[in-house]
């Protein structure tokens, strides 16, 4: 019998202040984001993201600007969307980046 697919992060902290980003991966021709401090479930995080290519990656949420980018949480990804970064006040989008980006943050 097939497992069934859980709708939380089993294994994964919903929460982790001190999370990092821990895993990079390459990509080519992407369009990106670069963030300084942005944050995700309390943790901060300075980097280059991919962003998911979705109809609206961004988004107001508690009045706060976020981005759905492709980069799992402690190894795992959410059962119906990406990773959403809330952004802080530094960002830039890349529209065509070519290079490393986080992967992972645990």
């Amino acid at each position: 019998m097939a497992v069934k697919k859980s709708t939380h992060w089993e294994g994964a902290p919903n929460t982790n202040a001190k999370a990092a980003i821990n895993e990079i991966r390459k990509v080519k021709g992407k369009l990106a984001i670069e963030v300084t401090k942005a944050h995700i479930r309390k943790a901060k995080v300075s980097g280059v993201f991919e962003i998911a290519d979705t109809e609206m990656p961004f988004r107001i949420k508690k009045g706060e600007l976020t981005v759905e980018v492709i980069c799992l949480w402690h190894g795992k990804k959410p059962k119906t969307t990406w990773t959403h970064l809330t952004l802080g006040k530094q960002y830039e989008l890349i529209p065509s980046y070519t290079g490393e980006v986080v992967a992972n943050i645990s």
